[in-house]
C-alpha cells in the first residue's frame, strides 16, 4: 500500500496591513519592483493645518462683521476731535470768507476744523446744513453743528462744544469785529444737525 501524505492546504494566512498601506495593490507592487522604490502612502491632511482654515475664515467673518462699526467709530472720534481743534482758534479773528488758519468766519472755521480732523464737508454754512443729519438738540455730542435760520434761510453755523451753566455752548466765529469765541444760542431759531453716522 502506499503510504497517504496529509494534504497540504494551499490557502495562505494573510498577514494584516500595517496601516496606511491601503495603497499597496498589485499595481502599486509592480512598481516597487521595477522602480526599486517603497510604495507611496497617502497623506491625509494633518489636524492643525483644518485648525489654521477654520481660523482664517473665523477671522475674515469677524473683520466683516466688525468693518462698519469700526469705521463709524473712527467718524466720531474725528468729528468730537473737530470740536478740540475748533477751540483752539478762539481768540482768531473774525473775516468774510475766511478759512483759516488764523481768520475764519462761521462755516470757513467749520470747514477748517474738520477738514484737520480728517472729514471734508461743503464750504457755506447752508450747504454744510443741507449736508449734515438733521437730529434732536438732546442728541448733541461734541463736534456736532449748530444751525441758526431766519424760518427758511440758514445764515449761521457753530460747532457744538458741550452743556454749560443750563445751555448748550458752541465755538463759532460771529461777526466783524468779534473773535473766535464760545458762546450760547442768542434765539430760539436754532436746530441741531450732525455728520455722525446714524448708528451713533
Amino acid at each position: 500500500m502506499t503510504a497517504s501524505h496529509p494534504v497540504q492546504s494551499r490557502t495562505r494566512s494573510r498577514e494584516p496591513r500595517p496601516p496606511g498601506s491601503f495603497l499597496q495593490g498589485p499595481a502599486e507592487k509592480v512598481r516597487h519592483r521595477v522602480s526599486g522604490q517603497p510604495p507611496q502612502r497617502a497623506r491625509r491632511p494633518t489636524p492643525n493645518v483644518a485648525l489654521s482654515v477654520a481660523a482664517i475664515v473665523a477671522l475674515g467673518l469677524v473683520l466683516l462683521v466688525s468693518a462698519p462699526a469700526d469705521a463709524g467709530t473712527s467718524k466720531r472720534e474725528k468729528i468730537a476731535r473737530a470740536s478740540t481743534i475748533a477751540k483752539k482758534q478762539i481768540g482768531d479773528r473774525y473775516q468774510r470768507g475766511g478759512t483759516g488758519p488764523s481768520s475764519f468766519d462761521c462755516s470757513g472755521l467749520v470747514k477748517y476744523s474738520y477738514r484737520k480732523a480728517g472729514i471734508s464737508v461743503p464750504r457755506t454754512s447752508s450747504q454744510q446744513a443741507h449736508a449734515a443729519r438733521r437730529i434732536s438738540s438732546k442728541w448733541l455730542r461734541k463736534g456736532d453743528l449748530m444751525v441758526f435760520h431766519d424760518g427758511g434761510r440758514v445764515y449761521h453755523v457753530g460747532i457744538y462744544v458741550g452743556w454749560k451753566n443750563g445751555a448748550h455752548r458752541m465755538v463759532h466765529a460771529s461777526r466783524p469785529g468779534m473773535p473766535v469765541k464760545t458762546d450760547k444760542p442768542w434765539t430760539r431759531s436754532w436746530y441741531a444737525a450732525t455728520f455722525r453716522p446714524r448708528s451713533s
